[in-house]
């Protein structure tokens, strides 16, 4: 499914994983390093933190889809 779309457009995909409990500080290094377009949290406590860490957050539900 979003495999072969991403094989059809040539882009790659990237797996990247944090523990689960990193930290603000671990997180936005790995923003820092990586400097996505977007910042999508999951599994998190506190969604309405991110935008007081990054400014290219796009939030959501849990459970709901969107388009990329």
């Amino acid at each position: 499914m979003i495999e072969k779309w991403l094989d059809r457009h040539a882009i790659p995909k990237i797996d990247l994983h944090t523990s689960g409990h990193a930290s603000p500080k671990a997180l936005k290094n790995l923003v820092s390093a990586v400097k996505p377009k977007k910042v999508v949290p999951i599994h998190t406590l506190f969604p309405e933190k991110y935008p007081e860490l990054f400014p290219n957050v796009d939030a959501h539900e849990d459970g709901e889809w969107w388009e990329v």
